[in-house]
């Protein structure tokens, strides 16, 4: 029996991404599966962090043919014709672009570096800098657990590592997979910046990273 958690899961994603639930609710109940389902589906495929930028419209909205395969997918999910595996995957996806979509539809007075400089140009009070400084960790903070999670999912998709394989990496190794197989979802919460060759991570420490 599917889990109702992931379902619940896949369900809210999709209507965050835009899919409106008059349009998967109850549309794949009378369908039945011959072996695996259709390859061509969001749960029976994956998705290349590359290709990710692509599903999108200027301004952060789904292009309307992915929005319409998450539509779909999503209906045979909600109508029970999923496996656990299937579930896993299309919520991953899901995961994915909406870390993507987050990033893309960044609120308008989002602090950063240009934040704090103007504020020193103007000479500001130091408690305008604190006040800015705590917009900044609040801002880094929101949905950093389900970005975490939605990274883990994409390294575990690749299919190089087991979960128990990844709940058992150092630290460091953990951070370098979220870098390399996530690199769109860490730029939301992370400067990554060269140092010695490699890439590291100012403004959060490796303990935020490993608290999910």
């Amino acid at each position: 029996m599917a889990n109702p958690a992931i379902i619940a899961s896949i369900v809210r994603l999709a209507t965050r991404l835009g899919a409106n639930p008059q349009k998967f609710i109850g549309t794949r109940s009378n369908i039945k599966f011959l072996g695996s389902g259709p390859s061509n589906e969001l749960f029976s495929q994956s998705i290349m962090i590359n290709d990710l930028p692509k599903l999108f419209q200027a301004g952060g909205k789904l292009k309307p043919a992915m929005l319409s395969k998450v539509e779909s997918g999503v209906g045979y999910a909600t109508a029970g014709k999923l496996s656990n595996s299937q579930l896993t995957t299309l919520n991953a996806q899901l995961k994915a672009m909406d870390n993507l979509q987050s990033s893309l539809t960044k609120p308008t007075g989002i602090v950063n570096t240009e934040t704090f400089r103007n504020l020193g140009r103007r000479r500001a009070r130091g408690s305008e800098f604190k006040e800015a400084g705590q917009r900044l960790k609040a801002q880094r903070t929101e949905g950093f657990k389900e970005a975490m999670e939605a990274a883990d999912d994409l390294i575990i998709e690749s299919g190089g590592i087991t979960r128990t394989e990844l709940n058992n990496l150092s630290p460091e190794a953990l951070q370098a997979l979220r870098l390399e197989f996530a690199p769109d979802i860490m730029a939301r919460f992370f400067n990554p910046k060269l140092a010695g060759g490699g890439m590291v991570l100012d403004n959060m420490g490796l303990a935020n990273i490993l608290a999910v």
